[in-house]
């Protein structure tokens, strides 16, 4: 979950997902998109090195404008 304070900050500074973590997070996203055919709000774990999906619904809403803002 993201959330628009950022998170404590001795997690905001730290690396969660190694970066072949977020590939097979990536990957697997990819591919229930495509079985699916759009996109997919999904839940996912990683236990003992191996991604579990949890839960997939199709995203039903979308936001009109997207912004980006950096916390400092």
């Amino acid at each position: 979950m993201i959330r628009p304070e950022g998170g404590p900050d001795c997690l905001v500074q730290r690396q969660i997902l190694s970066i072949e973590q977020a590939e097979e997070v990536a990957r697997v996203a990819l591919r229930i998109e495509a079985l699916l055919g759009g996109g997919q709000d999904i839940e996912w774990a990683i236990a003992n090195g191996q991604v579990w999906v949890l839960q997939a619904r199709p995203i039903t809403a979308v936001p009109t404008t997207c912004t980006t803002e950096r916390r400092r």
